[in-house]
Formats: C-alpha cells, sequence, structure tokens
C-alpha cells in the first residue's frame, strides 16, 4: 500500500528538525532585527514541498499553517516569530549577503546535518567494517548534475554573438549571471555536485553536502565536496560510489582517507590495446547506455616463486580493473584468463604518515603451489614508457569478479536524488535563478527538505504523518496472492 505525504506536515518537519539554527547562524550577519534567520531556512527548504517559493507564500498566508509550524517548532524549545517568512524577505537577505550567500549555506550544511544523519540511523560510529561488503548505512554516494539555467539566452563564445534574446540593443536581456565556462555548448547550464548516503528502507536517505563549479571540473568539485564531508564523518564513511568520471588520482585520494572506492573501469583509451569484450557480458562491466566494446588492460609485475632450482613465472594483467593471470609468452590476456578472484584489503597507515595506505592481497594459482600476491592500490606503478601512474587507475578493490555489481547498483541513489528535486520543481528541471550562487542556496533548501522527511519518519515520528509513514514500513509486507483493493488473504481450501 502506498501511504502518500503531506506538504504541510513536510512544512511542519521542516520547522522542527535539528541543524536550523547552525544554518541560521551563518546567515545571522546579514539579517535585519526584523528579519529572523531561523524562519528564513524554513522558508528556503519550505520552496520544495509544494515546488515553488509563489505557492509557499500562498499557503503561509493561511494562519492556521504558520501557527501550525510554530506549534511543531516549539515542541522541540524553537521560538518562530509570529509573523511567517515571505519570499521579499528571503530576496532581501539573500541581496545583502551578495554573491556568497549559497556558498556560506552549503559550507554550514556539511556541518549542521551530522546529527539528524546518526538520529536516522545512517553513518553511525564504530559500525563495523567489511571492506569487501560495506553496510549500505555506511556508503555514501556522489555525483555532478547539470540543471537549465532559467534563462537560454548566451553568448557565444565562438562569435561572441548574443543568442536567444529579442532585447533592443538599450534592453538587458534576462541571461545566466556569472556567464558559465561551456555555454557555447547549447543551452547554458548550472552545474552541480551532491553527495549523500541512503539506507535500506523507504524515506532513508540523507543529503550531506551540496557544491557548485563553473568550469566544467566536475571531478575536482566532487573531491573537495567528498574532502569536506569526509573531515565531518570520518570513519563512518567506509566506501564511496560514484561513476566513471572518478579515475585513478580520484580514487587514490579516496584511499588515502581510508575510503574504499566503488567505480567502474573505464573502457579502454585509443591508446591501449584493450581486450574485445564478449557480447554476453557487455551489459555487466558496462553501462546499458554506453556499453564497453574493449576493456582496458594493463600489465603488472609478475607473481614468480621457486619451484626446486627453476623459477615459476605467471604473468598479471589488470582486465577492467580485475586481476588475471596467463602465460608469460601471451602478449595480452582474455577474458578466458585465469581471474585471481576476491582479494584480501587491509588498510594501514602511511610510514610518511600521508593519509593511508589499501593493500590488496591475490592469491595465484599454481600447479606448484599457491603465491601470495600483494599489490599497494595507495601508490604507483611504472608503464611500459618507465613512467609512473597509480595503480588505482588500473587496479580496482572491488573488481567485478566479486560483490561489485550489486553495490554499484546503489549509485542509482543519488540520480533519484536529482530526479525527485528536478520533478519537485514547477521549471521542470530548470534553475529557480539566473545566478548559479541562488541555485546553489536553493539545492542547500531541497537537501533541507529531504532531510526533513527522513528525520520525521525514521528518528522523531514528529508529525503524525511521520508516525503514519513509519507505521507502514513496519508492516509486513503483502504477499503476491493477496494484490488487488480489498483483497484478503484466503488459506487453501486442500480440495
Amino acid at each position: 500500500m502506498t501511504v502518500a505525504r503531506n506538504p504541510i506536515a513536510d512544512l511542519c518537519a521542516i520547522a522542527a528538525m535539528p541543524g536550523l539554527e547552525a544554518l541560521a547562524e551563518a546567515i545571522a550577519p546579514v539579517c535585519t532585527l526584523r528579519t529572523d534567520p531561523v524562519s528564513q531556512i524554513v522558508f528556503l527548504a519550505g520552496q520544495w514541498t509544494l515546488g515553488s517559493r509563489n505557492k509557499l507564500t500562498s499557503v503561509l498566508e493561511h494562519e492556521s499553517t504558520w501557527s501550525e509550524m510554530r506549534e511543531s517548532a516549539a515542541r522541540v524549545g524553537r521560538c518562530l516569530p509570529v509573523a511567517p517568512p515571505t519570499q521579499n524577505q528571503l530576496r532581501h537577505v539573500r541581496g545583502r549577503a551578495g554573491a556568497g550567500f549559497g556558498q556560506v549555506l552549503a559550507d554550514a550544511f556539511t556541518v549542521a546535518m551530522a546529527p539528524l544523519t546518526r538520529s536516522v540511523g545512517l553513518l553511525p560510529e564504530h559500525a563495523p567494517r567489511n571492506l569487501l561488503r560495506p553496510d549500505r548505512a555506511n556508503i555514501a554516494y556522489g555525483d555532478g548534475s547539470k540543471f537549465k539555467a532559467l534563462s537560454d539566452i548566451h553568448v557565444d563564445l565562438k562569435t561572441g554573438e548574443l543568442v536567444g534574446s529579442r532585447a533592443t540593443d538599450d534592453g538587458s536581456p534576462r541571461m545566466l549571471v556569472p556567464e558559465v565556462e561551456g555555454a557555447n555548448r547549447g543551452v547554458p547550464q548550472i552545474p552541480l555536485v551532491t553527495m549523500g548516503v541512503h539506507g535500506d528502507k523507504r524515506w532513508q536517505r540523507v543529503v550531506l553536502g551540496v557544491g557548485l563549479y563553473l568550469d566544467y571540473r566536475e571531478m575536482d568539485a566532487s573531491m573537495n565536496l567528498f574532502h569536506k564531508v569526509h573531515s565531518v564523518y570520518g570513519e563512518s564513511i567506509h566506501a564511496y560510489i560514484y561513476d566513471m568520471a572518478m579515475t585513478g588520482d580520484h580514487i587514490q585520494a579516496a584511499i588515502h582517507a581510508g575510503v574504499i572506492p566503488i567505480v567502474a573501469q573505464r573502457g579502454a583509451p585509443p591508446h591501449n590495446p584493450g581486450v574485445t569484450v564478449p557480447d554476453g557480458l557487455r551489459f555487466v562491466l558496462g553501462r546499458s547506455n554506453e556499453p564497453k566494446n574493449r576493456a582496458a588492460i594493463f600489465r603488472l609485475p609478475n607473481a614468480a616463486h621457486w619451484v626446486g632450482a627453476r623459477e615459476c613465472v605467471h604473468a598479471v594483467w589488470a582486465l577492467d580493473g580485475a586481476l588475471v593471470t596467463c602465460d608469460p609468452a601471451d602478449l595480452r590476456p582474455s577474458f578466458d584468463s585465469t581471474a585471481l578472484g576476491t582479494p584480501h584489503l587491509a588498510f594501514a597507515d602511511h610510514p610518511a604518515g600521508d593519509g593511508q595506505q589499501l593493500f590488496a592481497t591475490y592469491r595465484v594459482h599454481c600447479r606448484n603451489g599457491h603465491i601470495e600476491y600483494t599489490l599497494d592500490l595507495s601508490g604507483y606503478t611504472a608503464t611500459a614508457k618507465g613512467g609512473l601512474v597509480p595503480l588505482a587507475r588500473h587496479v580496482r578493490p572491488i573488481d567485478p569478479t566479486g560483490s561489485f555489481t550489486e553495490l554499484r547498483g546503489l549509485r542509482s541513489d543519488v540520480e533519484s536524488s536529482y530526479r525527485t528535486i528536478k520533478a519537485r520543481s514547477e521549471l521542470f528541471g530548470r534553475s529557480s535563478s539566473l545566478a548559479p550562487d541562488h541555485v546553489l542556496a536553493d539545492m542547500v533548501g531541497a537537501g533541507l527538505w529531504i532531510n526533513a522527511v527522513a528525520w520525521d519518519v525514521h528518528a522523531a515520528q514528529h508529525t503524525d504523518n511521520g508516525r503514519r509513514l513509519a507505521a507502514s514500513l513496519a508492516r509486513p509486507k503483502r504477499s503476491a496472492t493477496t494484490k488487488g483493493a480489498g483483497c484478503r488473504s484466503v488459506a487453501p481450501s486442500g480440495r
């Protein structure tokens, strides 16, 4: 049975959720005596319960709505002003803050949400750690997404001409401010990154942090956000899921932080000979909309041991992130080569004090005896031309031969978050403002709304709606024999 959420109940949950004071403190210097900073944060998040600021303003004009929200806040010891916040007040505060309004809120948001995150059972401290199969509650995810700008008007970077405007020479076209690099790629977009965590239950989702990047360097912004979130939660983050944009240097940075990266290996680049992927494996190893035709390979140091006076040598290759062995005379491995299987993973403090090292120990099977083969995945390896590259560029700690397929499926959590936010907006995925910094502030509001729902259902059951949703999760699921409204489970008659 599907239980619908009540937008007014979501507003009451936002008014009572923990962490608002820390965000309010960040914007307090630009609030006037008549403007309550906590209520401005409530307004920023509340707009997402209804889809727009105009709708929220209309709902708050009803005295009963704001009174109910004030009573909800009072039950947790929070005092909201008698008069509700307005769209004009938020616009005034945003104008006084200047260009850094969104970034100030985003920085405060990550720290402010830590108590709420743990109260709903996510990223718990001192949780048992399984490096090869981490618990979902301790797996963070990250991704980047682009929101269409509020206006399609932009300056073509090649010609310098204004595109899409019907304004006269003396007019002032509504265009993205400041101009985003890459606007000549089509419709101007505002690129954002986010990081979150999703438990096993419905509505058990928390946004950990959001960020903005205007130079189209997604991974630089994502890793900056990762380190910011990791500085708050530390060892509570056991693993980090990302898409193929996360490559060797970024994977290595996650490992140095003591986090297992769960990332798919890209296809073979043009300079890599690669191996043709069999048809039956394309869906497993690649994305459904971008299948790999050739898997990347990389030659690693041989595994060798002595058998009497003779040295037994096995060629070791990285094939699509997994390790395989073959005869040293073979020019390249294949998908029929012997896989080394799942390694034993262990973190250790770096001798130079530079974070963590991750050692992966494999077992090479040989008719003359087994060989222990260990790699430092946080280190570097030599290329055929004598250069050094991060080993994590070619070898994945959790590769397709282990629990990778199951774990990487959790990356859909972040896509679900973006779909939820874009679907909630009345602008159908467009940004709500011409200024990217203002869009970042709105994304903080969206994160607060998502987190408030998780807190209401899985921690506080503060509203009647939260209690009803929590009760619906506790009920056993109906069996396949009871489909349909009004059907009752009937015991077999035995005839």
